[in-house]
């Protein structure tokens, strides 16, 4: 009688040890995955700005080609908006 006491506590003791290895495993894999959703969003949204960038870059090319080719030249302000929003 006394062994099956001990053996059934042996097995429910790796029974626990088993659930609750499961748990801190499925709890890791979570927090990673958000981590990794997180910084997914973020490389996103500097692509975003990047591109932003670019177009903006290939409209004022674009509007220099054609004012060159037009031979009109249009005023632009002296002081631009990144020189305001930097005071």
């Amino acid at each position: 009688m006394n062994f099956l006491a001990i053996h059934s506590s042996a097995w429910i003791a790796i029974i626990i040890a088993t659930i609750a290895a499961f748990i801190l495993g499925t709890l890791y894999k979570v927090a990673l995955v958000a981590k990794q959703r997180r910084r997914i969003l973020q490389l996103e949204d500097e692509m975003l700005s990047n591109h932003k960038q670019i177009l903006d870059l290939e409209k004022k090319i674009s509007e220099t080609t054609t004012e060159r080719a037009t031979g009109q030249q249009t005023l632009k302000p002296i002081i631009t908006d990144r020189e305001v929003k930097a005071s």
